[in-house]
């Protein structure tokens, strides 16, 4: 809904709730990353703040699947002289939220009373043992996991972007290219950050196996062209599937973590594309990743062990270094 629009730039957007919030995201999705977004915590709030010409537009929830039609919202409409301008259709799909490498190191969950009823299931199959912690909202609960490794948060994936959160495909069940995680990668774009996705088979039986597929790297590369990107574990097994990806887009690298650098020059691996065109046309995309405590070697063993790959001397300096160092900007 909105009043007269203002000519200031940016926009003044108020949306309902704290940054991070469902309807932040919703805000971002109409507006972009750019505007002025300013929250409040009441719906009534929003309707006073537009219609008193502090903001230029309004964002405010109308109606959701699990409870229907938000009668405030209605009644405001109803008496207010704003008018509805748009309308945004978010899926809700909450995400697991933290600074954890892997599961088995969160202890406690902390969502809103609502979120945790929500993923009540999933967390008994996946996190049995971890302690639930009621949030006075999910974005609450977002803020306090940025602070404590041992905490994880259900919230949105804008929550994890605003509080530097690790937010995973393999947690979430939503593959990289879903458009949820798209305001994680516009802010990435605005601050000049690369991302790292976790691009390869997993051997969870619980969920698609192909989670991980560079395909879904195919639509990101194309939504955000200035987006600087990692295919992290390089793809495997579909090696050749993410070769012709890094030759159709300039944006997007590779590292070769979790893998035995032994085995990319043995005949039969599934490494032999990677290697031929690691080796010429995409030499300079190619960055190791050593996952010493993954194989029990040292850096130095496993340098060597680069080092004897069928690789041409000047690349294999800039596999170990050289593209590390143009691709991050060291």
């Amino acid at each position: 809904m909105s009043a007269e629009p203002q000519s200031a730039e940016p926009l003044a957007i108020a949306f309902f709730g704290q940054f991070g919030a469902w309807t932040h995201a919703a805000a971002r999705t109409a507006f972009g990353s750019g505007a002025d977004y300013r929250e409040n915590s009441t719906i009534a709030q929003v309707f006073d703040v537009v219609s008193n010409g502090l903001a230029s537009f309004g964002v405010v929830p109308i109606e959701n699947s699990t409870e229907g039609g938000v009668n405030q919202t209605v009644d405001e409409l109803l008496t207010r002289k704003l008018w509805i301008k748009g309308e945004v259709v978010l899926e809700i799909s909450q995400c697991l939220l933290g600074l954890a490498n892997d599961l088995g190191s969160i202890q406690r969950v902390a969502s809103h009373p609502q979120g945790l009823a929500q993923c009540r299931r999933w967390l008994a199959e996946h996190l049995p043992n971890a302690l639930q912690v009621a949030s006075l909202s999910t974005t609450a609960a977002a803020q306090e996991a940025a602070s404590d490794a041992r905490l994880a948060a259900i919230s949105s994936p804008l929550a994890a972007e605003l509080n530097g959160l690790r937010v995973a495909a393999l947690y979430n069940n939503l593959a990289a290219s879903d458009r949820r995680y798209y305001p994680l990668y516009a802010k990435c774009v605005e601050l000049d950050v690369p991302v790292r996705i976790y691009s390869t088979m997993n051997y969870a039986n619980d969920r698609p196996y192909d989670l991980g597929h560079p395909r879904h790297l195919d639509q990101i590369a194309m939504d955000f062209p200035e987006l600087r990107i990692i295919a992290a574990l390089s793809g495997w097994p579909w090696v050749n599937d993410l070769v012709g990806l890094m030759r159709r887009h300039p944006n997007l690298y590779c590292d070769t973590s979790a893998h035995h650098p032994a085995y990319f020059g043995v005949a039969g691996s599934g490494w032999e594309m990677f290697i031929q065109f690691g080796n010429t046309l995409l030499q300079d995309k190619i960055m190791v990743g050593f996952s010493k405590d993954s194989f029990a070697l040292t850096i130095p063993q496993s340098v060597a062990l680069y080092e004897k790959l069928p690789l041409k001397d000047k690349v294999i300096e800039k596999w170990l270094y050289g593209n590390a160092k143009e691709f991050l900007r060291c």
